[in-house]
This record gives structure tokens, C-alpha cells and sequence, in this order.
């Protein structure tokens, strides 16, 4: 008998594929043993790549059914979101993804200068960080105060 991984399979699961349909799993037993392979003939629906029968998840999230055949809900790769309600994809993951006057906060392009200087601050942006500097004719810490010379 030749155990075999399949690609659909997540990777502590294996397939033989001399069996019909049955899907082994490493599984610790005792202490004295590390591990077992146990296997179980398969229904008709491989329950963990199985879709839900009553959808429970969120808008665009996807649902699979676990080993147990308990709905599992869960974001595509690249999305944000509670997976029961929505998932959104973002308009940005990293800097990279906006401006160059713009940084990545949570997901939205935003200006990176908002609430990162101190009163009477200025501030620019270089490469999606805020730069702040008190304006000609006042002094001061420009993350803190800037006053008037």
C-alpha cells in the first residue's frame, strides 16, 4: 500500500490512491507512538473541500465544510474582512500600491501627514512617509509644537 500526498489536500492529510475514495491522516495516538495513519472511507463529498449546503458566511467569503463536516468561513487571499459578513479586497495591501504622496493604512490609500505632525506643524510626503517640519519663522518640535519665533 502507497501513500501519497494529493495537492488538494491540505498537508497533514494523505490519499491512498490503491483505496476507493478513503483519506488516511496522520494522527498522533500515545505517547509512546508519534504517529498513526488512520484512514476512513470517504462519503460521496469529501467533507474538508466540500461547499456549505446552507451558506452561513459573508458576502464574497468562501465556505467549506471541515473533517468534522462543521462549516468553516474564511476571506479569499488578498481580502480583508470578517469572513460572516464581508470580505472586501483592499484598495492597497502595501505602500507600493498607492501614490507616492500616499501611504497604505488598513487597507485605503490615505494621506500619511493626517494627525502625524504637532500644532502648527507642516508636513509633506516623500516615498508614503510623512515628513514634519515647523514652517519658516517658527521653531519648535514639529511632532510636538511649532510657535511663532
Amino acid at each position: 500500500m502507497t501513500l501519497s500526498r494529493s495537492t488538494k489536500l491540505a498537508s497533514t492529510e494523505l490519499v491512498n490512491p490503491d483505496l476507493l475514495r478513503r483519506k488516511c491522516e496522520s494522527v498522533p495516538i500515545l505517547r509512546a507512538l508519534k504517529v498513526a495513519v488512520v484512514c476512513v472511507v470517504l462519503a460521496i463529498i469529501n467533507h474538508s473541500h466540500a461547499q456549505c449546503p446552507d451558506n452561513p458566511c459573508g458576502i464574497e467569503a468562501s465556505c467549506r465544510l471541515n473533517s468534522a463536516g462543521v462549516p468553516v468561513c474564511s476571506c479569499p487571499f488578498g481580502y480583508l474582512g470578517d469572513p460572516f459578513k464581508e470580505c472586501i479586497r483592499p484598495e492597497c495591501v502595501s505602500d507600493g500600491d498607492c501614490t507616492e504622496f500616499q501611504g497604505c493604512r488598513k487597507g485605503k490609500c490615505v494621506d500619511p501627514c493626517i494627525f502625524s505632525c504637532g500644532t502648527n506643524a507642516a508636513c509633506s510626503t516623500k516615498h508614503h512617509v510623512p515628513v514634519c517640519y515647523c514652517p519658516e519663522g517658527s521653531t519648535g518640535s514639529p511632532f510636538e509644537r511649532c510657535d511663532p519665533l
